[in-house]
């Protein structure tokens, strides 16, 4: 299948982030909308809105995250790579603790609706900050490093690490804080340790 073109990307991304900002504005009046609704709010039309969001559960769940994403970035302080990437996982986790029954419908609904190979794909928000914590050390890195760094730290956060981490393994919430962080903080000093692809080319 050929490559997604940028433009048609971003435009995805952007009608996303609409339907995303509308059903916020609606919650934060008090109304629960349905996709159809929400649709209306975004200028968007109804057949688009619900090939990105087949079911309300889904929209809003990923809405009502949407509204307390600024914490996230906000809480980045630290100019030490390894830290940058300690204090993502670390607001990740607590965001994901407070949300977890959202998080959880999100996964569930996800999973339940027909898969779309030309349709948005789920993490965009979370990719974007990872990315931006490492923007310090973009340069350090390979093209190929960065996107294998930025991938593997996706791993160690969101419902899905905590899915792994509890549910599977059987930690206690503060037990999975440490370990994601940890793990985070591994990968992050294994990337500066060896900055360009020498790791993959050896074992390729």
């Amino acid at each position: 299948m050929a490559a997604e073109s940028p433009v048609l990307s971003n435009q995805r991304r952007r009608t996303r982030a609409a339907l995303l900002q509308a059903a916020g504005r609606l919650l934060t009046q008090g109304v629960t909308p349905t996709v159809a609704q929400v649709a209306d709010e975004a200028l968007v039309s109804r057949r688009t809105a619900y090939r990105y969001f087949p079911t309300a559960d889904q929209l809003l769940a990923d809405a009502a995250l949407e509204l307390t994403a600024g914490e996230v970035t906000s809480r980045i302080t630290a100019t030490d790579p390894v830290d940058r990437v300690d204090e993502l996982v670390s607001t990740i986790n607590q965001m994901t603790l407070r949300n977890e029954q959202s998080l959880r419908t999100l996964v569930r609904t996800t999973l339940d609706a027909p898969r779309d190979a030309d349709g948005p794909r789920r993490g965009l928000r979370r990719m974007a900050w990872i990315e931006q914590v490492l923007e310090p050390v973009r340069a350090q890195l390979s093209p190929t490093a960065f996107r294998r760094v930025a991938a593997a730290l996706a791993l160690t956060v969101g419902i899905e690490a905590r899915l792994s981490l509890v549910d599977v393994a059987g930690l206690t919430d503060d037990e999975a804080d440490l370990v994601s962080r940890w793990v985070a903080r591994i990968i992050v000093q294994a990337a500066l340790a060896d900055p360009g692809d020498a790791t993959l080319a050896q074992e390729a």
